[in-house]
């Protein structure tokens, strides 16, 4: 009966260790609330308490990147070709469907039957009234204002440099001296050569996209960075920086640090009890040993925290592994301190400096003591 009785102080002890020591880390991660809006004044310095993305910064560059990216577009060499091809089949038909056996008026007829360009038999007929040689010079200054054209991109969706370059086709064709009904049928045709040849490619064009957003590094706030001055009025950016780092009043509840801490208080603790009943067994079924190992951590997590509000230099880190190697053993201080070090890293805010400098002078400390001591 007073065996258990025993077993039941000792879990009593561990649960109201577990209590006290997350009771005492909640205060190293709980945030002060605000309530504050976009040009309010801060009434305080806000630094970052952990290290995060600046998404809104981030997600800017990210866009004028994508934004930066010109459309791709895929050059098609066949429409100039086909351009050329018609404008030779359109005149030398003209050209080779002289009959002397046959008139004008029934030559006309039978090319306008053919629905080609629009061009009715009048046209054909002024066209069949014009010499050869005029006719092929006519041909070869249209090819030549087509080659001209095509010198440079004719994209798909730039309507305007389109409907330019069948003006000045209309142009070359109004600069010859035939007839109105003739120039009439020829701009029929030069207005139907001139088509875009370049075209829109759009896996390029989200590929070199896709690069360019994979190009932004994202912009990192760092732990203890400054995020807006006393003083400063908050804009829009800050003001959700602030709301992520749970500063306002209207911060939505993150449980991800406080299931954190719970994981990590009774991981130590657990650690603690797994390793005293493992090499020290005497001390743990020793329930006064118990309560002092667990009274003097907890002590010890509270001055560190009331003293790391003044500078984490001034912590009495060797406080814990002395007293624990005078009051209980050599062997448990040492082991005991390195695990009650998570705990104070926490309090600390995971300082590097003060993580090195707890490890250094917790192993002096206990070496220390025990010079002390063979020498006594």
């Amino acid at each position: 009966m007073r065996i258990e009785r025993k077993t039941w102080w000792r879990y009593g002890i561990f649960l109201v260790s577990i209590i006290v020591t997350f009771i005492i880390l909640l205060t190293s991660i709980v945030n002060k609330k605000y309530d504050l809006k976009v040009g309010d004044i801060s009434p305080v310095d806000f630094r970052a308490n952990v290290d995060l993305v600046d998404e809104v910064t981030t997600k800017a560059l990210i866009e004028d990147a994508v934004a930066s990216v010109q459309n791709q577009y895929t050059q098609e060499l066949e429409v100039r070709r086909n351009a050329l091809k018609e404008s030779n089949d359109f005149f030398n038909g003209i050209i080779n469907s002289r009959n002397p056996m046959v008139s004008l008026d029934e030559i006309a007829t039978v090319l306008s039957e053919r629905g080609t360009y629009g061009i009715s038999q009048e046209e054909y007929f002024a066209l069949l009234s014009i010499d050869n040689s005029d006719l092929r010079y006519a041909l070869n200054t249209i090819n030549n204002g087509i080659n001209k054209i095509y010198e440079t991109p004719l994209e798909e969706d730039d309507e305007n440099k389109i409907t330019q370059s069948r003006t000045e086709m209309s142009d070359i064709v109004d600069s010859f001296s035939f007839n109105e009904a003739a120039k009439n049928a020829i701009k029929q045709l030069v207005v139907t050569l001139v088509k875009p040849n370049y075209f829109y490619d759009e896996e390029a064009t989200a590929r070199l996209k896709e690069e360019a957003e994979n190009s932004i590094t994202p912009v990192l706030i760092k732990k203890n960075q400054t995020i807006v001055k006393e003083g400063d009025p908050v804009n829009a950016n800050q003001l959700e920086i602030l709301s992520e780092l749970g500063y306002l009043s209207e911060s939505g509840f993150n449980a991800l640090p406080y299931s954190g801490l719970v994981v990590a208080v009774l991981s130590i603790h657990l650690i603690i009890v797994f390793y005293l009943m493992r090499f020290y067994k005497v001390i743990y079924e020793d329930t006064k040993k118990i309560a002092l190992i667990f009274l003097l951590m907890n002590l010890a997590l509270a001055l560190a925290r009331v003293m790391v509000i003044i500078s984490p230099f001034i912590v009495p880190y060797t406080f814990l592994p002395m007293l624990l190697t005078i009051l209980v053993k050599k062997r448990v201080g040492q082991s005991l301190a390195l695990y009650s070090a998570v705990f104070l890293s926490i309090v600390t805010g995971f300082n590097v400096q003060v993580l090195l400098l707890l490890m250094l002078t917790s192993i002096l400390s206990v070496i220390f003591i025990n010079k002390v001591e063979e020498r006594n």
